[in-house]
């Protein structure tokens, strides 16, 4: 498949379905769509009944390769499967499920349940998975056996979806207090979520790439003089890396621990086939560089500023209800963009390792023209160029591999289906389970695009939403796919369909952001807030109008990009 021109755009379902443009602007592999919508949904489900909401999905499926999404109501249908919101809405009032969810909703704001599931992630799922990872990235691939690579590959892609599923499961964790705070405070002020955010920044140093094991590295490389200089050194990057990692217990072993989590990444999305941070050992060695001279940046006056600014503007009544809810807003604010990051942007990371190796096999067997084209095949078709027994052919794969990286999300229907059916209105509900549902549609609401932005009339001034304050003129650099980064230079405008958590590989380099898809709450807008970058996303036409090199000012005061030259 290698054109979208002849494709055919059918519902994967019955009901409404909404492309998600927001984290996969591009087609998706398939070994990477078999892992992610079945995870995500189990996952996701098992932390909805936790919170009591009435959402048990979104449910993911592909077409074309394209990610399609579609709001899954609690409980299961006849037969079994996902119930949509449509048939939901006919017959909830009878529906037994609403009453365990309104118990359920009810006790997590009794008991501040994301309190206790921050202390699981801490203490056991966050160690947990780095030590998975690390225990699959300690094993050689090359030196396997036929078997042996079978049942890695199985390890791995079994670690994928396990970290899907956690990182879904922690969704309510992270979503819930914000939402709940952002509800609360705009019925308070009357101001609008977009005006709230500054009061969130400096809550996720993680989303800068200011990881714990980023500041131990940096603590082993300031207490080794001999490092210092390595890290300060002219050698070409991927030597310096390769230095660091081989050097004395200390530094060495706090470089591994640092490359699991951020060397190992996905740096620009959620496929398989994204490229690693490591397959950019310049950037990475300019992230390293950053964390070492300037330390975690922190906009925590900022926020404590915007705070106490808001504050004064709720009524006195409620102000000590406001505090709490800031607070537990930002105790759990991290999860957003963390919860990523040692789950499954690392274990896609785990999982491309192994497929490299079956595509190298392929290679040299002639039954595919670039290892990298593994990366296209599914898990039974991976097993066959194991055994080196059917399978894709070379062309076929290749075929795939040339329909992903250039087909652009702009040809897929924004919608498929059914005209889209809201959820049950919240006055319908109980307090509790309006509480929860507000506080998580409110989130949900300001990830992905606003409705009714686009271009100015003359194309020179587009509009978006400004998601981190400040005026940057400079070079537009546009990057299509997560191939393209290497082409950024130190000082250009980072301009892309959407973001990950784990594009902070490229912020040493940008001095702005600029995206087509997103809300104030997407995960672009968190990591311009948490490294101080001026960004306007959900602009739509930012990829169509800019040109790649024009030069561009972005106004995140006023939420434009103007083009000031060609």
């Amino acid at each position: 498949m290698t054109s979208s021109d002849d494709l055919r755009w059918e519902p994967p379902g019955p009901g409404s379905w909404k492309l998600d443009r927001v984290h996969f602007p591009r087609p998706m592999t398939h070994l990477a769509a078999e892992n992610f919508g079945p995870s995500f949904l189990a996952g996701f489900r098992e932390g909805s009944r936790r919170y009591g909401t009435l959402m048990d999905g979104p449910r993911f499926v592909p077409v074309n390769r394209f990610v399609y999404s579609q709001a899954v109501a609690a409980g299961r249908a006849r037969g079994g499967g996902p119930t949509p919101w449509f048939v939901f809405r006919l017959r909830h009032r009878v529906y037994p499920e609403l009453r365990r969810r309104k118990r359920s909703a009810a006790r997590a704001f009794a008991d501040k349940r994301w309190r206790e599931d921050v202390r699981q992630w801490e203490r056991q799922v966050k160690p947990a998975s780095v030590a998975r990872h690390t225990a699959l990235l300690d094993r050689e691939p090359p030196a396997m056996s036929e078997a042996e690579l079978s049942r890695h590959l199985q390890d791995c892609s079994a670690n994928a979806r396990d970290m899907i599923a956690a990182h879904a499961r922690f969704t309510f964790a992270a979503m819930i207090p914000t939402g709940d705070f952002m509800a609360h405070t705009t019925r308070w002020t009357g101001k609008t979520i977009p005006e709230l955010m500054p009061l969130m920044a400096g809550a996720s140093p993680a989303s800068s790439g200011w990881l714990p094991e980023a500041g131990a590295l940096v603590n082993a490389i300031r207490a080794d003089p001999e490092a210092a200089a390595l890290l300060d050194s002219d050698e070409p990057p991927a030597e310096i890396l390769e230095h660091l990692r081989s050097a004395n217990a200390a530094v060495g072993e706090a470089m591994r621990r640092w490359l699991v989590v951020f060397g190992y990444r996905v740096v620009a999305g959620y496929d398989i086939a994204d490229p690693l941070a490591l397959d950019q050992p310049d950037l990475l060695l300019e992230a390293l560089r950053r964390f070492a001279y300037e330390g975690r940046h922190d906009d925590s006056e900022i926020a404590e500023a915007a705070a106490a600014e808001v504050r004064e503007q709720v009524p006195a009544e409620q102000r000590e209800s406001f505090d709490g809810l800031l607070q537990e807003a930002r105790a759990t604010y991290y999860l957003r963009d963390e919860r990523g990051l040692y789950t499954d942007s690392c274990a896609n990371g785990v999982l491309q390792r192994a497929v490299l190796e079956v595509g190298r096999r392929a290679v040299t067997a002639g039954r595919v023209h670039d290892a990298r084209h593994a990366l296209e095949a599914g898990t039974a078709e991976l097993e066959q160029l194991i055994a080196g027994d059917g399978g894709p052919e070379a062309d076929e794969l290749a075929a795939r591999d040339a329909y992903r990286r250039h087909t652009s999300g702009r040809a897929a229907p924004p919608r498929l289906g059914d005209a889209p059916v809201n959820p049950p209105p919240l006055d319908w509900l109980s307090p509790p389970l309006r509480r929860v549902a507000a506080a998580l549609f409110t989130t949900m609401g300001q990830m992905g695009d606003a409705p009714g932005v686009a271009a100015a009339a003359e194309r020179e001034v587009i509009t978006g939403r400004g998601a981190c304050a400040g005026v940057y003129e400079g070079t537009a650099r546009l990057v299509h796919t997560p191939h393209e980064i290497g082409a950024i230079q130190p000082g250009d405008v980072l301009v892309t369909p959407s973001t990950s958590p784990s594009f902070t590989v490229v912020l040493p380099r940008i001095a702005a952001i600029v995206t087509d898809h997103g809300g104030v709450l997407s995960h672009a807008a968190i990591v311009a807030r948490e490294y101080g970058l001026p960004a306007v996303v959900g602009c739509q036409v930012a990829m169509t109008t800019i040109p790649d090199g024009a030069r561009i000012r972005v106004d995140a005061d006023a939420g434009e990009v103007t083009l000031l030259g060609r």
